[in-house]
């Protein structure tokens, strides 16, 4: 028997009347518009948990630079939290023209050369962003480049070097308040 469920991003689901089924039917139907959300509580935890997991490993970074949007949010509050490290941002855009993806770079204004730099994401989904960013920065004479994000994708091609949460399936962040919020090309 099923009834109508609750509303999940705009969408009614038919969910079966059993309590504890849920989650066994949300893990065993793909559900599009399904994604978990964190809270900002647990982006705050996420943070904590990379600023701890940089101290730990002694790594003393010179700069931080948050890549994308979300990086900025992730890489500014993280810089603040390591004791106010001098702050930058950067950009790949990517960008289809006819059948050829162009890649843009919106580098940091300031030298990289010779500083040890903690490349920040809010998420790692394939890696190729950070990959394209941590060469471009080690093109640049980064002397060490490290990076850090909020969660790390068991399907990514690249694991960070400190991240706060593994997770198989994609989540969203608490600042994307509508589709809008990522650049479209």
């Amino acid at each position: 028997m099923a009834v109508f469920g609750p509303v999940l991003n705009g969408l009614v689901t038919f969910l079966p009347l059993i309590g504890p089924g849920l989650a066994w039917v949300l893990d065993r139907f793909d559900v599009v518009s399904y994604k978990r959300r964190l809270s900002w509580k647990n982006v705050e935890r996420g943070i904590l948990r990379l600023e701890t997991a940089v101290r730990q490993s002694g790594f003393d970074a010179d700069l931080v630079i948050g890549s994308g949007r979300s990086g900025s949010l992730v890489g500014a509050w993280l810089a603040g939290e390591l004791g106010n490290k001098p702050f930058a941002t950067m950009d790949i855009a990517y960008r289809t023209a006819g059948k050829m993806r162009q890649t843009e770079v919106d580098a940091p204004g300031f030298a990289v050369r010779g500083k040890k730099i903690i490349l920040t994401s809010s998420e790692h989904k394939t890696g190729q962003t950070s990959m394209r960013e941590l060469a471009l920065l080690i093109e640049e004479g980064a002397a060490e480049v490290r990076c850090a994000t909020l969660v790390q994708y068991t399907f990514s091609l690249h694991e960070a070097d400190y991240y706060s949460f593994q997770l198989e399936r994609e989540v969203d962040f608490p600042w994307r308040l509508t589709t809008s919020f990522t650049k479209r090309s």
